[in-house]
């Protein structure tokens, strides 16, 4: 008589499972991830105030600050469109989160330089009235897109409870 003991596991059942699983409930998984990386997003933008590798955006130029409608002086945040436009939608197999803002892409890449059409300064409205002429301007990069490392775990975890629940 041996001592072996013999288990057979056809995976067949549990593969056919998991696809129905994910047919019927894959949207949910892009959805949630959409929603999820839009926050985050949201977050970098409103209180984390860092591109999405960790490093502080750089402060606005005094001239700027004075200039702001809304009296802020924090970048990226002054009538408040760029972070309201944030937002996610599924295309297919994808879930896509982004602005149409137009000027997002100067924030997110910067800016050479912003040299006068005509003329020789460009003018600058201030707050309080009045304006400023400046010769140019450019825009440092402030990216606010992106995924951090963090942002990266939070994804993992959302996806693996989602695969958790095709098995319960």
């Amino acid at each position: 008589m041996s001592n072996v003991v013999r288990i057979d596991i056809d995976a067949a059942a549990a593969l056919q499972a998991l696809n129905a699983f994910a047919d019927r409930n894959f949207n949910n998984l892009l959805e949630t991830l959409g929603a999820l990386v839009e926050g985050q997003t949201k977050r970098r933008i409103a209180v984390e105030k860092t591109s999405p590798d960790g490093v502080k955006w750089k402060p606005l130029a005094p001239l700027t600050v004075k200039a702001r409608r809304k009296g802020s002086n924090s970048p990226l945040t002054d009538t408040g469109r760029l972070l309201g436009s944030i937002s996610h939608t599924i295309s297919g197999n994808q879930a896509i989160v982004g602005t149409n803002v137009f000027y997002a892409k100067y924030h997110q890449y910067g800016v050479k330089a912003i040299k006068p059409k005509k003329g020789k300064a460009l003018r600058v409205p201030l707050a309080g009235g009045g304006a400023a002429f400046i010769g140019g301007s450019a825009i440092p990069a402030r990216p606010f897109m992106g995924i951090s490392d963090k942002n990266m775990k939070d994804i993992k975890l959302a996806v693996d409870a989602w695969v958790e629940d095709a098995f319960t």
